[in-house]
């Protein structure tokens, strides 16, 4: 298979139907952070998009597809990332094709999409503990400032901090001079984003999820961006907390989850 930069119309058709546009979307925006990989760049019947971990795969279900994904995740094992892959498919050939050659390594899983399209309301913080993750934040001495320079640096939807300057959105929740929460905008593109979230234990239960996510919803309401929450469909609590904001389901997926040898 060869790499190529160059997004052609036969290969925005082979993941045209996916249930992650939102991510494809992304991808497609933003490949210089990802890898883009075909059989054939002037015919292609079938391709893989990788972005880290998480690899999309495209067009006909093919073994040897399937074969240089399995050296890609060998390459990286024997580089000791030791990390699991989470690979997206398109339909059943692939998932037995997969499921099949990953027997050893591989589990699937089930995933839930929830989106909306938020309205302006000019939303304001009834908690004072929730604010902007603006430069002054980022450049602050608060405790645990690692968690929130960790989700925008290590997701990789952005370049960098400066990056998610002028690009994302995102709100954290400070609790006497510790950070204990964020919500921030992932896999930024020109219609949509996803939301990336989490709350410490010690005060989960209390709104500041709600309430962070609402106040990201404002903000992406003057972007009109279309914003996207996922989660494992086992994650109950991730659900409700959804709703709880005004998303609606969109559906439940399947992808496949490749643990390190």
């Amino acid at each position: 298979m060869k790499q190529i930069s160059i997004i052609s119309p036969e290969i925005i058709n082979m993941y045209s139907h996916s249930v992650l546009t939102y991510m494809i979307d992304f991808c497609f925006e933003n490949l210089e952070l990802c890898q883009l990989y075909v059989d054939d760049a002037k015919n292609p019947a079938y391709s893989f998009l990788r972005f880290k971990h998480l690899v999309f795969c495209g067009g006909q279900a093919s073994s040897q597809c399937v074969n240089f994904l399995s050296d890609i995740v060998i390459k990286d094992n024997q580089k000791k990332v030791s990390s699991y892959f989470f690979v997206v498919y398109p339909d059943d050939k692939w998932k037995k094709l997969l499921a099949a050659f990953f027997k050893e390594q591989g589990t699937i899983y089930e995933r839930s999409i929830y989106s909306i399209v938020p309205e302006k309301i000019n939303h304001q913080s009834k908690k004072e503990n929730v604010i902007d993750i603006k430069p002054s934040l980022v450049n602050s001495v608060y405790n645990n400032m690692e968690m929130v320079i960790n989700e925008i640096t290590m997701t990789g939807t952005y370049g960098n901090i400066n990056d998610f300057r002028l690009r994302g959105i995102g709100y954290a929740l400070l609790m006497e001079n510790e950070i204990c929460g964020f919500c921030t905008s992932e896999y930024p593109s020109k219609r949509s984003i996803a939301i990336g979230i989490e709350v410490h234990s010690n005060y989960q239960r209390r709104g500041y999820a709600k309430e962070m996510t609402m106040c990201l919803l404002n903000e992406a309401a003057s972007r009109h961006l279309t914003v996207y929450w996922e989660c494992w469909k086992e994650n109950i609590a991730s659900s409700k907390t959804a709703l709880s904001c005004g998303f609606n389901k969109v559906t439940d997926y399947e992808l496949l989850v490749i643990k390190p040898s």
